[in-house]
């Protein structure tokens, strides 16, 4: 583009700012870039990296919703508007974990409803924001826990800008709610929808107990 490339700056949001984060950590790759912003979010978020054993558990609920979910499909037959594109690989009784990962790797057809399994698997304690999939401490891009390593000072030394979105908790009451967005609709938020996000934001905040939520609302 035109830069300096002994000169270049790593610069993400949210999800993105984790990644960011994790390349400051990584020995693999801290070497590559000379700066960092990181907005909203970092390798720290609650939700940002899994352990292998956490992250191998959540893949095997995973594939298990979704090989349910096929195998109704099938059993429904052609009458089913998916039935025609399900592979050879699930026509057949899935008994072992891997007869299911040859299913899921199979499977080309992703419908809403596949998205929204996505959102039921896990319970999350770390904000009202959990993804199924993340980076996962690996031993050798991510060595060990990055608490860990950014108390040990182990990362790169450079010059890192810090910033956050203003009211970015806004935009959230119009998908954490439902998880059920589509872009054949319009986003809405209702004030229901609204009382009922709030309610369960205050299960993220420690300082401020559920039971303050209601006077929280009566000052809105």
């Amino acid at each position: 583009f035109g830069g300096y490339p002994q000169r270049i700056t790593l610069f993400d949001e949210s999800a993105g700012a984790v990644s960011v984060g994790l390349h400051l950590l990584s020995p693999k790759s801290r070497s590559l870039f000379n700066d960092a912003i990181l907005e909203s979010s970092g390798p720290t978020a609650k939700w940002a990296v899994l352990t292998p054993q956490k992250a191998k558990y959540r893949s095997e609920k995973f594939i298990n919703v979704f090989t349910r979910y096929f195998t109704e499909r099938y059993e429904a037959g052609p009458n089913d508007s998916e039935y025609a594109y399900i592979p050879k690989q699930c026509q057949k009784r899935l008994n072992t974990i891997e007869d299911k990962f040859l299913c899921v790797k199979n499977y080309l057809i992703l419908s809403q409803t596949h998205f929204r399994s996505s959102w039921t698997l896990e319970s999350y304690n770390g904000g009202p924001i959990g993804y199924t999939f993340v980076p996962t401490i690996d031993g050798d891009f991510i060595p060990y826990d990055p608490e860990q390593m950014l108390i040990k000072k182990d990362f790169k030394r450079c010059p890192i800008l810090l910033d956050v979105n203003k009211d970015e908790g806004s935009y959230f009451n119009l998908y954490v709610p439902y998880g059920n967005m589509s872009i054949n609709t319009r986003p809405y938020v209702d004030y229901k929808t609204f009382k009922h996000a709030i309610k369960e934001y205050f299960h993220y905040i420690p300082t401020y107990p559920t039971e303050r939520a209601p006077r929280v609302l009566e000052s809105i």
